[in-house]
């Protein structure tokens, strides 16, 4: 998608073509600040530093408008009618999705065990017959 396309959305389109290229997360936090595609493309950073969410957000809602910016075809042309792929035409994932990856594989490999807990101090050898 081309960013002048980008700037033509209104509120609910670019967030519904946020969604659907991946990142609910920053379409949830954007719709909470009532943006459309041309806020979304001419905002300055400073502008989503001052919202009242955590920094942590704010700070992924500026990567993700940056990289929006440096290439637009991150967003899905499918949710807007268009029939073609979203795809890096460099065969490179973006940052926000390798990253969105990562964490989702570190959580899968993350082993989990519950604590066994003895009911006596002492345990008895079985009997042998």
């Amino acid at each position: 998608m081309e960013l002048n396309k980008i700037k033509t959305l209104n509120k609910e389109q670019l967030l519904q073509c946020i969604k659907q290229s991946g990142f609910a997360d920053v379409a949830n936090m954007l719709g909470m600040e009532d943006v459309d595609g041309e806020s979304l493309i001419t905002m300055p950073e400073i502008h989503i530093l001052q919202w009242r969410m955590p920094i942590g957000e704010r700070k992924k809602v500026v990567k993700f408008i940056n990289e929006v910016k440096q290439n637009p075809s991150i967003l899905s042309r499918k949710s807007l009618g268009f029939s073609e792929k979203n795809t890096n035409n460099d065969g490179f994932k973006t940052e926000i999705q390798s990253d969105r990856e990562n964490s989702r594989s570190s959580r899968a490999n993350a082993v989990t065990t519950k604590p066994t807990i003895s009911t006596s101090r002492h345990t008895k050898p079985p009997r042998s017959n």
